[in-house]
């Protein structure tokens, strides 16, 4: 991988307290160029842009309402007078102050994320140059690497050492010493490496050699990679800093934002140490994402909001009545695709449904009292919300399908039951081991679920608080 200048600033980024002076700064605001100069202030998580102002008109005022993504203003940069940036942003806020004799207008941004400009640039061509590499950024290019810096991110299992070579001023050559802390895999055309650098995890991908390979597919797999990681430590993959290798050169950085550690991971340092799990699970996830299947995209969302509502942040409560809506709809999603359906009985359920509707709407006519007219209306009602698919049958059917214990199953579905119901209706009870156990298993369940629509097999953990595993098949 390229070392590049531009990760100067990102380091810079990820350090509070951090003052990034930036000699050079024009801003394209509503279809006019206005330069600078200012500083980039880091906090915890957070940085801004301070811009002040070299002429002497004031930049256009931010009007209230919402923005559409062309109309936020274009900023570029150069730190240091050697490392070129761009961004997109709004001023959050302006001033006006007098200098020797003569006002100075200022503005100030919020940073979300900084882009690199690749190639070199002078403060006369700053925003050319910044309007070109947005346009590059947003184009499917043929990219041959990727990396990308996680922080405060411990890798579950490793499968290679790195060799680190000792030299000693008398000694000479004092031997080396082996660190086990990567975790390689491969994918197809590609090849990916998990890197522990202390508490960050490093994340690489790319082409094997003589590999043809189509604009965009990198970018693409790189990005399920890095969603593959996060659902199987069940923390999301958020880089701080992230760059792309091959026809263009493109990289961004962002404050370093550290993510809540989800408390239900796919797998952990005893399935990765035995069964090599983690590699399993990336495969698999890769694989399905880039189908790109209506299925895919629905397992996608809802492996997102388990890992949200999961996360060591939320209130106990609330993240999991998360949870148990996150449940009922992974089993209606993944039972619909993965087990077979009586075509000729559900059409039948829905025939005799149809035809119970309209004797009850001639019962209807015929009523001559109100209370008559009502009780037929709401047993009508009643009937258009029955289905052919019933809750527990599906879920015990599902678990039978994948191979989950009858009890465990049905001890899954009852806590979905008892949860969901207490929860979601404003009587939620006090927390207890009960209660913990309850999560303990819809969040095992999910993975299990998860993980069989992705068609991982192998051992995984079917109820963390139980330290309970099973073998999905």
């Amino acid at each position: 991988m390229r070392e590049m200048k531009f990760e100067g600033i990102a380091q810079q980024l990820w350090n509070p307290g951090s003052a990034i002076h930036v000699g050079a700064i024009s801003i394209l605001a509503d279809g006019k160029e206005y330069r600078g100069r200012g500083q980039i202030q880091v906090d915890n998580e957070t940085a801004a842009l301070n811009v002040s102002l070299a002429g002497t008109e004031p930049p256009p005022e931010r009007r209230s309402g919402s923005y559409d993504g062309d109309e936020f203003w274009l900023i570029a940069g150069i730190v240091e007078d050697e490392v070129p940036f761009w961004l997109k942003s709004l001023p959050h806020s302006s001033n006006v102050r007098s200098a020797r004799e003569k006002q100075v207008f200022g503005c100030n941004f919020s940073i979300c994320r900084v882009h690199e400009i690749p190639w070199s640039v002078t403060s006369e061509n700053l925003l050319e140059s910044a309007a070109r590499a947005e346009a590059a950024s947003d184009k499917d290019v043929i990219a041959i690497s990727a990396e990308a810096r996680l922080k405060d991110f411990k890798i579950v299992g490793f499968n290679e050492v790195t060799e680190i070579q000792r030299t000693n001023p008398y000694l000479g050559n004092a031997g080396s010493r082996s660190t086990l802390d990567t975790q390689l895999g491969s994918f197809e055309q590609l090849e990916y490496a998990l890197i522990q650098d202390e508490t960050d995890c490093r994340v690489f991908m790319r082409t094997r050699k003589d590999a043809e390979i189509g604009a965009g597919d990198l970018q693409k797999a790189f990005q399920f990679l890095l969603e593959a990681v996060a659902f199987a430590h069940g923390q999301a993959a958020w880089p701080c800093f992230q760059a792309i290798s091959g026809e263009v050169e493109i990289a961004w950085a962002t404050p370093g934002r550290r993510t809540p550690k989800g408390i239900f991971p796919a797998v952990n340092a005893a399935t990765c140490c035995r069964h090599d799990a983690l590699n399993k699970v990336i495969g698999a996830y890769i694989a399905t994402m880039l189908t790109g299947s209506d299925f895919s995209r629905a397992i996608r969302e809802l492996m997102f909001l388990a890992r949200e509502a999961s996360a060591s942040t939320v209130p106990f409560n609330t993240g999991l009545l998360g949870l148990c809506a996150v449940m009922e709809e992974t089993v209606k999603t993944v039972a619909k695709e993965v087990l077979p359906r009586d075509t000729a009985a559900a059409q039948a359920f829905d025939d005799t449904k149809k035809d119970l509707k309209k004797s009850l709407a001639k019962l209807e006519c015929a009523a001559t009292a109100t209370t008559g007219k009502a009780a037929i209306w709401r047993f009508e009602r009643m009937i258009s919300s029955a289905n052919y698919d019933r809750r527990n049958e599906t879920f015990m059917e599902l678990g039978q399908h994948l191979g989950i214990p009858d009890d465990y199953a049905s001890a899954a579905f009852k806590a979905w039951k008892v949860e969901r119901n207490t929860r979601a209706h404003g009587n939620p009870p006090e927390l207890s081991k009960d209660a913990m156990i309850n999560k303990s298993r819809i969040g095992g369940m999910l993975n299990a679920l998860f993980l069989a629509a992705i068609r991982c097999n192998g051992p995984m953990i079917l109820s963390p608080f139980e330290d309970r595993y099973f073998t999905l098949k």
